[in-house]
């Protein structure tokens, strides 16, 4: 009886390493599969960009930079900046 209850715990480890091994590799799939947040918000943002839709620029930026600037100075400055070098249609 004692050995039929070593092997049970045997094979109850190794179906609890195979579960492990299996949750680990899925994370670790799930993980690499989907796109970093960062790239998205930059897609985003440079979408705005091309599109000249420095409001919605702004609205990305983050609350310590928006400290630095008001949403009224950052259109103005990039709008100077297109009207400056004859930008459009960035891409």
């Amino acid at each position: 009886m004692s050995l039929h209850k070593k092997e049970w715990g045997q094979v109850f480890k190794k179906k609890i390493i195979a579960v492990l091994v299996l949750a680990v590799f899925s994370a670790l799939y799930a993980g690499c599969s989907r796109q970093p947040k960062f790239e998205d918000a930059f897609k985003t943002y440079a979408s705005n960009w091309s599109k000249e839709n420095f409001k919605a620029m702004y609205a990305q930026l983050s609350a310590d930079t928006k400290k630095n600037i008001s949403e009224d100075n950052f259109v103005q400055r990039y709008t100077n900046i297109y009207d400056g070098i004859g930008a459009s249609k960035i891409t």
